[in-house]
């Protein structure tokens, strides 16, 4: 496994603002890209922007400005949102610059001295909306089927490369290198392509200006394909450079992120460039699915694109990160739902993740005035998290070799809900209660561990959040990185944790604002109806008996009376009430009723209720809620279920 690793994404066209599949290509490859770094390893992660060809031309002088400002305008949008979704690149290129132009001019003449490059007269159906020649095979009504975009017919003298003498040599790759083109669907599809015979294709034009010249050539540019594809390489100085000779040479490891639309060009005519111009491959080209959005293709024309500004906004880069990798295997389709987004916020990002937090501190901070204990007396519910974590680490080493971001991201998850099981089957509260103050001590320690090495597991997908866990369990920078998650058991004892604040947040579904009639629109006067006969009285319809259950699962719900000892409004939330109850416990749990609309604090403030005690706690708009009191009816008629006086609260109800 090599130490140095170049990871790039396609240049992104500057024909329009930067969409949802723009942003997954640039967050898997910042994600990666960290991955690396968080291990140790000299990694180098490129993007950038191209901005030639007919189509920029056109667009430029429709609007009365210059090819070069039109770039300038649509590329400045990208690193813009780049800097929103914190995606840390090393260097971003652009394909107007003049290191990229001599880098370009360098690959071309090094083809051409390999006897890869002829004039000939090109003939055939263009798409400028593709900058693609399109096959006849391809076009139905007059346009690519493919894409939807217009073709024409385009006859110009040409240079071509000699693609077709390649084709041998490229299926020996792909025998050799099973690797080299992923996912491994994408592969077979190759495969087919180049086994059914290649064609040489044409690489300059001359019916437009906007582009590189052709070396010693006046009146050729260089075809898009040839002048973007050397992007990677003329970012890192060209083949004399010393970015060259560390990221691309012997030892390295070079990996293309791309969107499946583009393969064919990265899998064939870029392998096929590189060996006329007698330079190493790229170790892999991984090609990844397509978004729809609710189940249908985003178009402009229905109005379904997502916009990441508005999802950041709404929810957070991090969150935004999170389910772009965690919802669908890298490689396949996916499709993006504010619904799905939300239930990853809450369940796996908030009752999970943050919930983990917000148990670990609170109980450190009641039992152990905040400071993370010594290690203690040692037991069998130990044994499952350790073990969980173990597994954990080498899955997730193997799943981010394999770009598996989906799957490494359910390993790390894997520990989450190992934590949260420990919370309960070790069960501090009790510990305390009993006064078994060393096996407490060891269990407190474990959890603050476990949020440690979850917190530098978490950089690379959640950068921001994972660096707050870790900021509020106060730990030094020299146990933020893989290697120190190799062996569990940091030195953290005596570490004063800050106080723990929901890192998700419950978010809910935006109400729905019934559409207003406007107030000038009176609408006319309606004939009155004659009056109907009256119809009998129907009786009363009968209330559809609840589904039983046995004893066993009404025993599992349990049920106790509690006092409520402090009430006060929720910071966050109109309708509810955030209680301090007393269960028994020797300690008191904090509980977000939803009782506000027929309770003021100082009416419920001491009185006796019954408490579901087993619930799982969850985080209500920023206060973690560790119950349920029972209630009937709704709104002001609201009425709480009641426990006499005398009752000591715990008491179960049998």
């Amino acid at each position: 496994m090599s130490s140095r690793r170049y990871i790039t994404t396609p240049i992104y066209y500057v024909n329009d603002v930067p969409h949802i599949g723009h942003a997954y290509t640039s967050l898997a490859a910042d994600t990666l890209a960290r991955f690396h770094r968080l291990c140790g390893r000299p990694c180098r992660f490129l993007t950038g922007t191209d901005e030639h060809g007919l189509k920029i031309e056109q667009a430029a002088a429709k609007t009365g400005i210059t090819p070069q400002a039109h770039a300038d305008r649509f590329s400045a949008p990208f690193r813009k949102l780049w800097d929103h979704l914190d995606v840390r690149y090393d260097d971003f290129i652009r394909t107007t610059e003049p290191r990229h132009k001599r880098v370009v001019q360098d690959i071309w003449r090094r083809m051409v001295e390999s006897g890869d490059v002829y004039v000939d007269k090109y003939e055939g159906w263009y798409s400028v909306g593709d900058e693609a020649y399109i096959d006849e095979e391809d076009i139905v009504d007059g346009k690519n089927k493919h894409s939807g975009h217009a073709v024409s017919w385009v006859e110009e003298p040409s240079y071509f490369f000699r693609l077709s003498k390649y084709a041998p040599r490229l299926l020996a790759y792909f025998e050799d290198h099973p690797e080299f083109i992923q996912p491994a669907s994408r592969r077979n599809e190759i495969l087919r392509f180049v086994e059914q015979g290649l064609r040489d294709i044409s690489i300059s034009r001359t019916t437009f200006s906007w582009g590189i010249p052709v070396p010693d050539e006046a009146g050729h540019v260089i075809y898009v394909w040839v002048d973007a594809l050397t992007n990677y390489i003329s970012a890192l100085g060209g083949p004399e450079g010393a970015l060259f000779s560390e990221f691309w040479g012997e030892g390295a490891e070079v990996t293309h992120l791309i969107g499946k639309d583009i393969l064919r060009f990265h899998a064939v005519y870029w392998p096929a460039f590189l060996m006329s111009a007698g330079l190493p491959l790229p170790t892999r080209v991984f090609a990844h699915g397509w978004w729809t959005h609710d189940g249908e293709k985003m178009s402009k024309t229905l109005g379904n694109v997502v916009d990441p500004w508005a999802i950041v906004a709404a929810y957070g880069a991090d969150a935004f990160r999170y389910f772009l990798l965690r919802e669908v295997p890298f490689g396949s389709d996916g499709d993006f739902s504010e619904a799905a987004l939300r239930g990853r916020i809450n369940g796996e990002l908030g009752n999970g993740y943050g919930n983990l937090l917000n148990r670990t501190a609170g109980m450190i901070a009641r039992y152990r005035g905040g400071v993370v204990p010594p290690r203690g007396e040692a037991g069998v519910e130990d044994e499952p998290l350790l073990a969980e974590f173990k597994a954990a680490r080498a899955a997730l080493l193997e799943e981010m070799e394999a770009l598996s971001f989906h799957k490494a991201l359910a390993a790390i998850f894997g520990l989450v809900s190992a934590g949260n099981k420990y919370v309960d089957s070790a069960a501090p509260w009790a510990l305390h209660k009993a006064g078994r103050d060393a096996r407490l001590d060891e269990v407190l320690y474990h959890l603050a561990e476990c949020l440690r090495i979850l917190g530098v597991w978490t950089l690379p997908f959640l950068p921001n959040k994972a660096a707050a866990l870790l900021d509020q369990l106060v730990i030094p920078q020299d146990l933020r990185d893989f290697a120190s998650t190799e062996v569990w058991g940091a030195p953290l004892s005596g570490i004063t944790l800050k106080a723990a604040t929901p890192l998700f947040p419950r978010v809910e579904a935006p109400e729905e604002v019934a559409p207003q009639q406007p107030k000038q629109l009176k609408q006319a006067k309606q004939p009155k109806q004659p009056k109907q006969p009256k119809q009998p009285k129907q009786p009363p319809q009968q209330a559809t008996p609840p589904q039983t259950i046995d004893y066993a699962q009404f025993m599992a719900v349990q049920i106790v009376a509690a006092r409520v000892v402090e009430a006060e409004p929720h910071p966050n939330a109109d309708r509810l009430l955030k209680l301090t109850v007393d269960a028994g416990e020797g300690r008191t749990r904090t509980v977000c009723a939803g009782i506000a609309a027929a309770f003021t604090p100082d009416k419920v403030k001491g009185r006796m209720v019954a408490l579901v005690a087993n619930l799982a706690p969850r985080v209500i708009r920023g206060v973690e809620s560790e119950g349920m009191i029972l209630a009937l009816g709704e709104g002001a008629d609201l009425k709480l279920v009641g426990v006499d006086e005398g009752v000591a609260p715990g008491a179960r109800v049998q």
